[in-house]
């Protein structure tokens, strides 16, 4: 799976996570992510979580690592989301 693939299919399975809690993407007001060779996909990355998150923007945390525990994963999302409910 290439980079884009796989921070594309990152935010595809984050929306469907946060659609069985009976959120969405638009709920998330705080996102962190961990990226192997930070540097290096940073602006790949940026381009896929700009298509799926709009303003007003989560406030965002980039952080670089070794390695993830899938082995061949570039990257994992954690985010903090609003219960729209509420």
């Amino acid at each position: 799976m290439t980079r884009p693939e796989q921070f594309e299919q990152a935010f595809v399975y984050l929306g469907l996570y946060l659609e069985a809690a009976g959120a969405s993407l638009e709920d998330v007001v705080e996102l962190t992510s961990y990226h192997v060779d930070l540097r290096q996909h940073l602006n790949v990355f940026m381009a896929a979580k700009d298509r799926h998150l709009v303003a007003p923007y989560p406030a965002w945390s980039a952080v670089g690592v070794a390695q993830l525990i899938t082995e061949g994963a570039l990257v994992e999302i954690r985010v903090i989301a609003v219960d729209p409910r509420r």
